[in-house]
């Protein structure tokens, strides 16, 4: 029984520690915004979003102790699914051109370039913008997945059937193409629970919250229900896209929580 107490509580310290550490994709949360330079931006270059490094499905069955942005500790394996929901989905192509549209209704012209971002760092924001900066534009903006996929709600531990939803969460980069100097660098989390109160730990950007009927009571009636749940993921991918859009239009602030 004492080896049974050791063990809950390590894993609780570990999900509590790790959480605000992990990331399976990009780097710590921040919220940097140069808002008298983003005034003066009207032509924005749209690099092609990059593709997540895996999608992530909650797994009901594997004892996942879940940390920030994903699971950290399992009695099993932690499940990083790539199924036909999310090749289906194409969050690259979908990403790129719901931002593409986005941008254009809040009045920015749009060019949009190939990323073509180096080996070994296919999911993540560019390091060195230089080889894409020769063109007509006012800023450079780079988006790149966090965590892309259908989890359980952060910060609870299921050792069974748990609620997945979707969730979707981005860095997004905005560089002067003048001066090679950054404007906005940020991220927004997507996901039909609500995490306003929480603030998500040390989660740096907007919080926004989805419809709770996108919520599935378990990862079988995700899998039952392809085409729904491909619909609840194109509804977070657009959402994201559009508050990206609104922000760049300084319709949105830093740290805002909920939409």
């Amino acid at each position: 029984m004492k080896n049974v107490i050791r063990f809950t509580v390590l894993i609780t310290f570990f999900s509590i520690f790790f959480g605000c550490a992990y990331m399976p994709d990009n780097g710590i949360s921040k919220a940097i915004v140069n808002q008298e330079r983003l005034k003066k931006v009207n032509t924005i270059a749209l690099l092609d979003v990059a593709n997540p490094s895996k999608y992530w499905m909650g797994d009901p069955h594997s004892g996942v102790a879940a940390g920030l942005f994903g699971p950290i500790l399992s009695l099993g394996t932690a499940n990083h699914e790539k199924n036909d929901i999310f090749r289906r989905l194409k969050f690259s192509t979908t990403a790129t051109e719901d931002l593409r549209a986005a941008l254009k209704k809040e009045g920015f012209k749009v060019i949009l370039l190939n990323a073509k971002r180096p080996e070994g760092a296919k999911s993540k924001l560019f390091n060195d913008y230089s080889t894409v900066m020769n063109i007509n534009a006012d800023a450079i903006l780079d988006v790149a997945p966090i965590h892309i996929g259908y989890r359980e709600k952060i910060g609870e531990m299921h050792f069974s059937k748990g609620a997945l939803s979707p969730d979707v969460s981005v860095e997004f980069r905005l560089v002067s193409t003048s001066d090679k100097k950054t404007i906005v660098d940020s991220n927004v989390h997507f996901s039909s629970f609500d995490y306003r109160e929480s603030h998500l730990g040390s989660w740096g950007g907007p919080i926004l919250v989805g419809p709770a009927d996108h919520i599935f009571k378990d990862k079988e009636s995700v899998e039952r229900n392809p085409d729904e749940a491909l619909r609840r993921m194109k509804y977070a991918v657009n959402k994201v896209a559009e508050f990206i859009a609104s922000f760049l239009a300084l319709k949105e602030k830093v740290g805002r929580e909920g939409k």
